[in-house]
């Protein structure tokens, strides 16, 4: 069977696949210039001689003025783009400047006073070493207290009050005593005083192990120090400072009451914030 096309005439009206009225053998009522003006927007021509199909929405719309339409999910976009590069700055500005401000730097100290608290039970001591330090493990030892007054200097642009601290003291990692620090403010960028109360305890061995050490290096000691206290600074934020130093120590200046604190002969420090 053969199948008969139906035969249009110029002129007949007929419908598109979009149910929009054209005519065979004519072009779009608006002329050549709206023809030209919607293949620019995006009409489509039919396979068929003559017949133009105008495909709603295919591209968008110019402006009445003859303008081009703003590009709008574009520019929706490049001002999200830019509200999130300045967020962006703003946070990266913002944290480098609360780095500045908190994150810790090492300060420093110097001994400035030292007294004895009980000048008794260091004659007693001296008198055990004058006499040969005869005796056996079995001997004890008064415990030797002092007082001492260091000078802090908080290079930090924030201050901050420590709480009172626990203080160890070493020598060649035996424990020789222990000490405690006052409570105490010091001011950014400024110096301050810091009370120490320090107990040495020695037994038999170690009292012969310090002045065998004493005597072989110039009546000088190198003695270890931990410790660590409690910092709280502004908006209560509270840091845990732990402190490690190796310091060498004379120990002939014990007996300058004048000059006691020149006993520290030097200092190597680590600091750890927690």
């Amino acid at each position: 069977m053969v199948e008969k096309t139906a035969e249009m005439k110029y002129g007949q009206p007929f419908e598109t696949p979009m149910g929009q009225k054209t005519f065979v053998g004519e072009k779009n009522l608006l002329g050549e210039k709206a023809l030209a003006g919607d293949l620019e927007a995006g009409s489509v021509t039919s396979p068929i001689e003559g017949v133009v199909v105008d495909w709603p929405d295919a591209s968008p719309k110019k402006a009445d003025n003859g303008e081009k339409p703003l590009p709008r999910r574009r520019c929706c976009r490049s001002r999200r783009c830019l509200i999130s590069l300045a967020c962006g700055s703003i946070s990266l500005v913002a944290g480098v400047v609360m780095s500045f401000l908190f994150w810790p730097r090492d300060p420093s100290w110097d001994l400035v006073k030292l007294e004895v608290v009980t000048p008794d039970a260091l004659m007693e001591l001296v008198m055990f070493a004058a006499g040969g330090m005869q005796g056996d493990e079995n001997t004890t030892f008064p415990e030797v207290k002092f007082y001492a007054e260091a000078e802090v200097h908080n290079p930090n642009l924030l201050g901050g009050e420590a709480d009172p601290g626990d203080i160890q003291v070493f020598f060649k990692g035996r424990r020789i005593g222990y000490a405690g620090n006052e409570p105490t403010w010091v001011s950014p960028h400024s110096t301050g005083m810091v009370g120490v109360n320090s107990t040495i305890l020695l037994n038999y061995h170690l009292f012969q192990d310090l002045m065998h050490e004493a005597v072989v290096n110039e009546l000088k000691l190198t003695l270890q120090v931990r410790g660590g206290a409690w910092v709280t600074g502004p908006f209560g934020v509270r840091l845990f400072i732990q402190l490690e130093c190796d310091v060498l120590v004379s120990v002939d200046e014990v007996f300058n009451e004048e000059a006691r604190y020149k006993v520290l002969r030097g200092k190597a420090c680590r600091y750890k914030y927690l």
